[in-house]
């Protein structure tokens, strides 16, 4: 049916009569299709699964508006496409079809590793010792097979060699409710950090070998509700072992003197998101429930046996023209002893530009004129969520971050 459609739609809005183009129809409107172009790799049903409108629907022209500007945001919000849009075209007073023109990204980021293993630049610079820095790759492919599929690889050597690689599939079933990802690492380093004595740290390296390896895997099973509600249940199992001489020396680095330490963990994640842009806020809430369990008393060694919660909320509203407040207060709580309450951020800060961002081709970016404003407060909140992993920073949107940071003051 995709290219009938195609066809279809600019012969019939040709054909229209030039009284009709040009009225001001009130509807309601009952959607006949959705056209979708611009897509080369980016399969169809990942578009129309964004979509708060389908084939069908009847609705009056708020209701029309409201659907195509939402649906607009949850496509860019994928993180595939440059430029969306997303436009109403009117074959008579109470029939409409909805056309969708995409641009897409470039999918595959190549993303360096150059990173210092001392605490900081101070430290590493009393000895300028370049085998105590880490380097490698992350490599990145994006919209895997066109489904939105995720596939991070990590290869990094240097002071710490560490391996990783993860596979993500949001689409798992038909309805693409729900979702899965699996991914695993190895990590070896030969020289560890064991004590500290008069603020001066205590390395240990063996005569050969690594003083310490570790092995971890994961999986993470996600449920997609509605298009501002997810939920995401995860396993994981990491094992860790050091070399006798830390154990014995140092019988702290592990629990009770053990030589490794292996346990199995279980996590739940409850999202709701409701920005109107992940990268650079304006409008919209978003709050996000993380709990997380290490230790089962299934397959454990020494497990730390400890319960982690993490809570935030966020919300960004317009208390004038062009200017825009934040707030984001959060919890931490782990164990019995260590709960952390932040009021949070609080920011107020005004666009002084608007960029029309990846305009036309990869990879130019090109500001628009606007009128001149000042700029006070949080100018960029990073995108948290499920498409978010720590130890895979995502380098398109970090790159994308670093266009549309600005300068400001922050109370909190």
């Amino acid at each position: 049916m995709r290219w009938r459609r195609r066809f279809f739609l600019p012969f019939a809005t040709l054909l229209l009569p030039i009284h009709l183009a040009a009225q001001a129809y009130e509807g309601p409107f009952r959607i006949g299709g959705v056209v979708v172009t611009g897509n080369k790799v980016t399969r169809d049903r990942v578009i129309l699964r964004e979509l708060t409108v389908q084939e069908g629907d009847t609705l009056n022209t708020q209701e029309l508006q409201a659907a195509l500007a939402r649906s607009r945001e949850n496509l860019l919000n994928t993180g595939l496409f440059n430029t969306v849009t997303v436009l109403p075209v009117f074959l008579g007073p109470q029939e409409a079809f909805v056309q969708v023109e995409v641009n897409e990204r470039w999918y595959l980021w190549p993303s360096p590793i150059f990173e210092l293993a001392d605490p900081n630049f101070n430290v590493w610079w009393e000895t300028k010792d370049f085998d105590r820095v880490n380097w490698g790759l992350y490599l990145y492919r994006y919209n895997f097979r066109g489904m939105n599929e995720t596939v991070y690889l990590k290869a990094q050597l240097g002071y710490a060699q560490q391996y990783g690689v993860k596979y993500k599939v949001p689409f798992l079933s038909r309805d693409g409710r729900w979702g899965l990802s699996v991914g695993g690492g190895y990590y070896q380093q030969n020289e560890i950090t064991v004590a500290t004595e008069d603020n001066e740290r205590i390395f240990y390296r063996p005569p050969e070998g690594n003083a310490r390896t570790e092995w971890n895997a994961e999986t993470e099973l996600t449920f997609r509700r509605t298009h501002d509600v997810r939920h995401a249940f995860r396993l994981a199992y990491r094992s860790a072992t050091v070399v006798p001489e830390v154990a014995l020396g140092w019988p702290d680095h592990f629990n009770d003197g053990a030589p490794s330490i292996s346990y199995l963990s279980i996590g739940y994640t409850f999202l709701r998101d409701r920005r109107d842009a992940r990268i650079f806020t304006t409008a919209g809430s978003y709050a996000e429930l993380k709990v997380d369990r290490f230790g089962l008393g299934l397959l454990d060694e020494h497990a730390p046996e400890n319960t982690v919660i993490y809570g935030t909320v966020k919300k960004w509203w317009h208390p004038a023209e062009r200017w825009i407040a934040s707030w984001s207060p959060r919890a931490h709580h782990a164990g019995a002893t260590a709960t952390l309450l932040h009021p949070g951020r609080i920011g107020l800060h005004a666009l002084c530009a608007r960029l029309r961002v990846l305009r036309d081709r990869w990879p130019a970016f090109r500001p628009r004129p606007c009128e001149r404003v000042l700029r006070v407060g949080e100018a960029a909140h990073p995108a948290r969520g499920l498409h978010a992993d720590g130890g895979f920073p995502d380098p398109a949107s970090r790159a994308l971050s670093e266009r549309l940071r600005g300068y400001g003051i922050c109370v909190g």
